[in-house]
């Protein structure tokens, strides 16, 4: 009797990139992947970039935009937006779950002193501000995703 066993998390992240994004190469879809299950709706285009740089360091070594991410033009930049979208959007299929918090939402621990000087003013301490690669809560090393799931 043949076996059949289904496509592992992982393989489920990378064909759901590559429908989602038909001309990823393979191994640039398991960075990606990396991203989707690391970081999630939390990717960042800087976090693209970088997956696309290590890829790209691979076939291409001397390729112009093998640079820091801050380096790029806006518009170059913004190449690596559907890959982003992609990403969050597997995310969300796959259950991640964890939206990015911004300042202002409410961190789990009222009037904390936040980490990066930023704050609410219901008195909530920042947990993810603009270029703040934190996803803790204020003053602790604990991620806000294993104490205050987003639905």
């Amino acid at each position: 009797m043949p076996t059949t066993t289904s496509p592992n998390y992982v393989q489920q992240a990378i064909t759901r990139l590559t429908d989602a994004l038909p001309d990823l190469d393979p191994a640039l879809a398991q960075l990606y992947a990396l991203l989707v299950l690391t970081r999630g709706v939390n990717t960042t285009l800087e976090d693209v970039h970088d997956a696309w740089a290590l890829w790209r360091n691979t076939t291409n070594p001397a390729h112009r935009s093998l640079i820091p991410f801050a380096g790029l033009s806006h518009e170059v930049q913004e190449l690596d937006r559907p890959y982003m979208d992609a990403i969050h959007q597997v995310a969300r299929e796959l259950g991640d779950g964890w939206e990015a918090l911004q300042v202002g939402d409410p961190a789990p621990e009222l009037n904390s002193e936040p980490c990066c000087n930023a704050g609410s003013p219901d008195g909530y301490g920042c947990t993810r501000s603009r270029d703040h690669r934190g996803n803790h809560v204020a003053n602790t090393t604990t991620t806000v995703c294993a104490v205050w799931p987003q639905a």
